[in-house]
């Protein structure tokens, strides 16, 4: 997905946050729920970069991410879009 942004001239980041693989495996941080505190000092680096939009970050999460993303939009409100991508509809079930 984030070479098909591109090609189409937009930024993209990635990044993993706490809990996922390399995170978890190189400085040993255990997964948030609080995913808005791992999304915002993503936005804030992004609008220290001059070729980013302010008005334009988005951002895409899948599967696991896919809930995560929502959750971090409803607290973070400098972005537009948010796309969920296969997100846990039932989150009892992956508890």
């Amino acid at each position: 997905m984030g070479k098909a942004i591109l090609e189409r001239g937009m930024n993209v980041i990635t990044y993993e946050g706490p809990g996922q693989p390399t995170v978890r495996r190189k400085e040993n941080l255990g997964f948030i729920h609080e995913w808005e505190k791992v999304v915002t000092p993503v936005v804030d680096y992004l609008l220290t970069r001059p070729e980013v939009d302010p008005k334009s970050i988005g951002l895409l999460g899948y599967s696991f991410g896919g809930m995560l993303a929502p959750r971090a939009a409803a607290f973070e409100h400098r972005l537009a879009p948010v796309f969920a991508v296969d997100g846990v509809y039932e989150f009892a079930s992956v508890v």
